[in-house]
């Protein structure tokens, strides 16, 4: 059954990230439906009430960050009006999105296939995904994107693999790797050093 603050008693469809940063303070994002639109909702300790009808999105690449006690991010594909493929990133606080960030996919610096985020504070937050190459050619690898808490940098990790998460810890953000070309990475950039297959 869909919680008590849906607006309609149908299914919300499939979930993208479920994010808890206290008891009391989680956030849900769906991918919503015909009936009910993609979005976050957000649960308070004792019900769920839908915070969002944008920022929500793919069941399989929408991420949730908590930068702070009122504050998180979302990757999230575009919301309506908008339609077609893309990633955007909705910068929330306070429960209102205070920036949307997104590129055109043959703009100069685009952004990438992301599919995980996190952040150590308000102005430390990282986004990684897929590998991949830049336009130029010049830079390859696993895709991340740096907030710094004034603008958002994009880099390319060594080798080809792609970010299978990323994770805050104690100051340090820590980067796990896909070990193998996964579905969504079948096109990947290559290895830049050779390496034995892992077992």
């Amino acid at each position: 059954p869909p919680p008590a603050g849906a607006p309609f008693k149908v299914a919300l469809g499939a979930p993208g990230d479920l994010q808890f940063r206290a008891p009391n303070r989680g956030l849900l994002a769906i991918e919503g439906n015909a009936v009910i639109p993609a979005g976050l909702f957000s649960w308070n300790g004792a019900e769920w009430r839908q915070l969002s009808v944008v920022c929500g999105g793919s069941s399989s690449t929408t991420r949730i960050a908590w930068a702070g006690p009122e504050e998180f991010w979302v990757i999230s594909a575009p919301s309506r009006p908008r339609v077609g493929n893309g990633i955007t990133l909705c910068h929330f606080k306070d429960g209102q999105v205070v920036a949307s960030y997104g590129t055109p996919p043959n703009s100069a610096d685009p952004f990438q296939v992301m599919s995980s985020a996190t952040c150590s504070g308000p102005s430390d937050c990282w986004f990684g995904g897929a590998a991949a190459t830049d336009p130029t050619g010049a830079r390859t690898g696993a895709f991340r994107l740096h907030w710094d808490g004034q603008d958002l940098t994009t880099s390319y990790g060594p080798q080809g693999r792609g970010i299978s998460d990323l994770q805050s810890f104690d100051g340090t953000v820590w980067q796990s790797s896909q070990a193998g070309p996964g579905n969504e990475n079948r096109a990947a950039a290559e290895n830049r050093t050779p390496e034995a297959v892992p077992r």
